[in-house]
């Protein structure tokens, strides 16, 4: 599941800016403890001016964008949405475990 939601986030990033970005596992070995590190294990300095070049991409598919966080919400609470049917009906994992 994971794996999953890191791939959709990394697709929704791609939609935003027309820039392809990878995950790199840190290990523990690499000692940074802060939520929030730059490449080195260092903690990341806040930002105080504007990015150097624009950041949005020019042409966002908006609904692609919502497709893709609604996959990581379903991901995330365990419940699927199903269409096609007269209006929609949502189960729960629990339902549909049985």
């Amino acid at each position: 599941m994971v794996e999953n939601v890191l791939n959709l986030s990394l697709e929704i990033l791609f939609q935003l800016t027309g820039e392809d970005y990878i995950v790199i596992k840190k290990t523990s070995s690499d000692g940074c403890r802060a939520p929030v590190c730059d490449g080195w294990g260092g903690p990341l300095s806040p930002i105080t001016g504007p990015p150097p070049h624009r950041l949005i991409h020019e042409d966002i598919n908006v609904q692609k964008i919502l497709e893709l966080a609604n996959r990581i919400v379903e991901l995330l609470i365990g419940e699927v949405t199903l269409r096609g049917m007269l209006g929609h009906y949502t189960v729960t994992a629990l339902e549909a475990s049985g």
